[in-house]
């Protein structure tokens, strides 16, 4: 089992935003990997650096004061793949994975 992360879903409909953790099942860490597969897209479509931030960070978030330039500008807590572009499939593969 792989925990995916949290997703926050905000709505005008909710009082207030709902986490929903997202587990999956799929195969052991690893370069060559579905989940290292899936890390790597994920960290690099979610990443803000040296991009228009779609989803900036608060400004109390700790990352801000963070000696790692990536960190900073990426708004995200990795070094690793935060510069890189997204497999354009990697949306689809989730999807059928998150759907199985």
């Amino acid at each position: 089992m792989f925990r995916f992360g949290c997703i926050v879903i905000k709505s005008d409909i909710l009082s207030r935003p709902e986490k929903i953790d997202v587990v999956l099942s799929i195969s052991k860490a690893g370069p060559r990997s579905e989940r290292g597969y899936i890390e790597r897209n994920a960290i690099a479509l979610l990443s803000n650096y040296r991009r228009e931030a779609l989803d900036a960070a608060s400004s109390g978030w700790l990352g801000r004061s963070c000696n790692r330039a990536l960190v900073r500008e990426s708004h995200l807590w990795n070094n690793r793949h935060v510069a890189e572009d997204y497999d354009p499939a990697f949306v689809d593969r989730l999807e059928a994975l998150v759907k199985a």
